[in-house]
């Protein structure tokens, strides 16, 4: 399953990938993630999907919560530019957690 969400999306509820166990493919416009956002049951991300995330969060809004799923940890801590994100993302006050 693929989904595109398009920049003109402006709001994402923190529940909105909630049932989506089967997603492998999602892609969004750099910057456009601002609000808390709960990629967990989303055990089947690629690592595109999974950097197209990280690009997606908008680092200046600051103090919300990114959700992955804990396969995910591995994957983008093993990858030098997927991990500069992350650590990019959490110094700007944004919790991540691999659940």
């Amino acid at each position: 399953t693929s989904i595109v969400i398009p920049d003109s999306v402006t709001k994402i509820e923190e529940c909105a990938f909630e049932d989506c166990t089967k997603l492998k493919n999602i892609s969004f416009v750099e910057g456009t993630i601002q609000v808390n956002v709960d990629f967990s049951p989303c055990t089947l991300l690629t690592n595109a999907s999974l950097l197209s995330i990280l690009k997606g969060i908008k680092t200046s809004v600051g103090w919300k919560t990114l959700k992955l799923p804990a396969n995910a940890e591995a994957i983008i801590t093993g990858d030098t530019t997927m991990n500069a994100l992350l650590q990019t993302i959490r110094a700007a006050n944004w919790t991540v957690s691999f659940i």
